[in-house]
């Protein structure tokens, strides 16, 4: 429920208390991040969350469960058939350092898309990657070694080109990458890109079309659609 007077929708969106449109609608003398954007150049408007150049679309929330669901982005990297290292890579990290957010280790899972794939979701204590910083890194991999040997559509992410696994509760900084190395892979002739993301869990259902084509299913989900549904706790907690 929102504050007398302030809006209470932004879009299809409903906007509970402690989350607003602007700061005389949010409880932003708690944390300046309940401050939302409503985006009135789409149809519908959709919120924002974050800092301006860093924003995220919010899906929904629910107050109840103290949990909202944004739109994120994943990780990939593209290897050519003959080569050692990636052509084209890219790595999506959330930072959550000074926020009352985390990534809920209950409602995510790292999922990895891939033949040959080793997935990892690595994260610090405080996004600065210090000596002093306690590092947490966990992961899983996919392996076939054609493209039927793959998982049927719909199989669970058991390793036959998806892989899923938990990740830790209460780690501010997280992002999904891959553990390469100086070798090549003949997977790479029919799967060229792996894709590593944080998700919700059961949001993922496997498709043997998700391993073929350079950035196909990178472009279907984050170009062509929104992104990745990502959900996230909020909580009062020490350092905002």
């Amino acid at each position: 429920m929102s504050l007398p007077g302030c809006p209470d929708k932004c879009g299809d969106v409903s906007i509970p208390y402690p989350f607003g449109i602007g700061d005389r609608c949010a409880a932003a003398g708690l944390s300046r991040f309940f401050n939302l954007t409503c985006d009135g150049s789409r149809s519908p408007p959709v919120p924002m969350l974050g800092d301006p150049g860093a924003q995220a679309d919010v899906i929904d929330f629910s107050p109840e469960r103290g949990e909202l669901r944004l739109y994120a982005g994943l990780s990939y990297a593209c290897y050519a058939s003959s080569a050692t290292s990636p052509s084209t890579n890219a790595t999506f990290a959330f930072s959550l350092v000074g926020t009352p957010f985390r990534v809920s280790p209950s409602r995510n899972r790292l999922t990895v898309v891939g033949c040959s794939a080793l997935g990892l979701v690595v994260g610090t204590a405080s996004g600065g990657g210090g000596d002093d910083d306690d590092l947490y890194a966990t992961g899983c991999f996919t392996y076939c070694a054609e493209l039927n040997a793959a998982g049927a559509d719909g199989a669970p992410c058991a390793g036959a080109g998806c892989c899923q696994v938990p990740i830790s509760p209460d780690i501010p900084y997280l992002g999904a990458a891959f553990r390469t190395g100086n070798w090549t892979n003949t997977a790479w002739r029919f799967n060229p890109c792996f894709y590593a993301m944080v998700a919700e869990d059961g949001w993922y259902s496997f498709r043997r079309r998700d391993l073929v084509g350079v950035l196909a299913y990178y472009n279907e989900t984050v170009d062509a659609g929104r992104g990745v549904p990502v959900v996230l706790d909020w909580a009062a907690r020490d350092g905002w």
